[in-house]
């Protein structure tokens, strides 16, 4: 007990109230040493217990039949019909901005599942799974067939968000090739967004001759969307630079390729030197391309949310936290630093 709130204690002394106000980091210290006290103070039976996912239609909104699918982690999923398609969604939490999580191509949710525990309580989370991912349904008939590019999918999951009753504004995540579909949201609806989190998106151009050798990428092997690479290109190179508050691209670190080189090498007739260098060149270019503050890991690759959830979710929390007092978001060297990132850029 002694231990514990020495711990409060000297975090307390360390902050001035402006910076408890306004500095996400210490509120996640703070809320350690609070944990802390609470398992040292309070019998182990009548311990307050965490957060449980919110059943949807209770206090998030009506959205009919639940089917009452679980995921890997046991969590609850609903099921909710957008234009024909039946797709799954988690929603834990509740308060705003709601949290949106955007899987990378072919991702079933569970990649984000290092980094949810450390995110704020104060505010409600949302993933969901694409067509014929993490329980959604694939899609049918001709549709399975037919490429979507990622404007259309942006617009599948606003469809999604409304059905549920998760109102804006939204701080969207993305990770890899969901940063296609933040980037369509953001041009098309920018006031509904709160801020962004793109986690090392893929890139807006194309690799050389990648279009040639590999026209669409497949979204699961189940009905899932396909995207038609020169379109989806085509898309995203015209859609207005619409610059997001309070929007970061959080990079993988550099060297990554040379430490962890894919099995196939797509990237020939590039060596892995130019590979990475490429790589780096492709997340500064969606930083100027939103306006945004790039954040870059010490050493994490490409699922940065996995290597370094600490980083992803300091992040997170503050954009969050200056979004509620409407405030510019100003993120600390030093906290991002111990992290595990470092800033490269202040565009935002």
């Amino acid at each position: 007990m002694t231990q514990a709130a020495g711990q409060l204690r000297a975090i307390l002394d360390e902050v001035s109230a402006d910076q408890l106000v306004r500095s996400a980091a210490t509120r996640h210290r703070i809320e350690g040493a609070v944990l802390a006290l609470d398992a040292a103070l309070t019998p182990q039976g009548s311990r307050i217990a965490p957060l449980s996912p919110v059943r949807l239609g209770a206090s998030v909104g009506t959205v009919g039949e639940d089917d009452g699918v679980n995921d890997a982690s046991g969590d609850h999923r609903s099921t909710i019909d957008v234009d024909g398609c039946d797709l799954s969604i988690r929603i834990t939490g509740s308060g705003r901005p709601a949290i949106v999580f955007l899987n990378s191509s072919g991702g079933d949710g569970s990649e984000w599942n290092h980094l949810r525990p450390l995110l704020p309580r104060d505010t409600t989370v949302v993933d969901y799974g694409r067509p014929g991912l993490a329980g959604s349904a694939p899609l049918s008939g001709g549709e399975a067939e037919r490429e979507f590019g990622p404007r259309w999918a942006a617009e599948q999951l606003r469809g999604l968000l409304a059905r549920a009753g998760v109102a804006p504004p939204y701080v969207l995540v993305s990770s890899s090739l969901g940063g296609w579909i933040l980037s369509m949201y953001a041009a098309t609806w920018p006031e509904e967004l709160a801020g962004a989190v793109m986690v090392d998106p893929t890139m807006r151009t194309a690799w050389p001759d990648e279009v040639v050798r590999r026209p669409v990428i497949e979204d699961g092997n189940n009905g899932g969307i396909r995207f038609p690479m020169g379109r989806s290109f085509e898309e995203l190179r015209e859609a207005p630079a619409s610059p997001v508050a309070r929007c970061v691209v959080v990079s993988s670190s550099v060297g990554r390729w040379l430490r962890d080189p894919p099995e196939n090498p797509f990237y020939e007739p590039l060596t892995l030197d130019q590979v990475d260098e490429l790589w780096q060149d492709f997340q500064r270019d969606w930083a100027r391309h939103l306006s945004a503050i790039q954040v870059v890991a010490h050493s994490a690759g490409h699922f940065v949310h996995k290597d370094a959830p600490e980083l992803v979710s300091l992040v997170i929390s503050e954009v969050c936290c200056a979004s509620r007092g409407d405030l510019p978001l100003q993120l600390s060297s030093r906290d991002l630093d111990e992290a595990g990132g470092h800033l490269a850029s202040q565009l935002g």
